[in-house]
């Protein structure tokens, strides 16, 4: 049998078609490979930068509740039983007031042998904490009205009111502490309100008893 011109033709056609959809074919094969890689890669790298902000989270409370006077830089070291790396950056100390220092405090994490960091904390200790704040003792002012300036930041405290007078605490002109007048048989009711430096504080009414208590570091 004889094959006509036209039919090889239409033959070699239909071979070019299929080898260039057997090219897109494998073209597409390997592109869908290479983007389930980037899924399983981008879903492992995830899965490392949260563990490393854990761990980040982690070094950083506990260089908040270490003493400020112990606070130390460290060098990159492994985290035992991890792929992970610390580091802690202590900046420069500098004054937060006239009485309180504060330095900044940067903890580095480290995947494997990577160069930067996974994850990185930056936050702010002060030489004086809330922890380390005191009061001092209380200093016995008297009983009856009275207005002073405070000469430090504290605590005011005073006690009173009766039947036809009430108790009322000022700082700097704003009522902080009120004990109404009461007819009742209940004795002294107390009003305690914390005070800043160089404020003026006036008790008035009936006024029992008063003391001062000083904030101290």
């Amino acid at each position: 049998m004889k094959i006509s011109h036209s039919s090889k033709k239409q033959g070699s056609a239909l071979l070019a078609v299929v080898l260039v959809l057997a090219v897109i074919s494998s073209i597409m094969s390997v592109s869908t490979a290479k983007i389930s890689q980037a899924a399983i890669n981008s879903t492992g790298s995830n899965k490392t930068t949260l563990q490393a902000q854990q761990y980040a989270a982690s070094e950083a409370e506990l260089m908040r509740s270490m003493p400020y006077s112990n606070l130390s830089s460290l060098a990159k070291a492994k985290i035992a039983g991890t792929v992970f790396s610390k580091e802690v950056i202590l900046g420069e100390e500098s004054s937060y007031s006239s009485s309180i220092k504060q330095r900044p405090v940067t903890v580095n994490i480290y995947s494997d042998a990577e160069s930067l960091p996974r994850s990185t904390l930056t936050f702010q200790r002060y030489s004086v904490e809330a922890g380390d704040l005191d009061i001092g003792q209380p200093e016995y002012l008297g009983s009856g009205p009275r207005t002073f300036v405070a000469k430090e930041a504290g605590f005011v405290t005073a006690g009173g009111s009766s039947k036809s007078q009430s108790l009322t605490v000022q700082v700097n002109g704003k009522t902080l502490g009120y004990v109404c007048p009461r007819g009742y048989g209940t004795g002294t009711i107390s009003a305690c309100v914390p005070v800043p430096k160089g404020a003026t504080v006036s008790i008035s009414g009936q006024v029992d008893w008063a003391y001062w208590s000083k904030l101290k570091a």
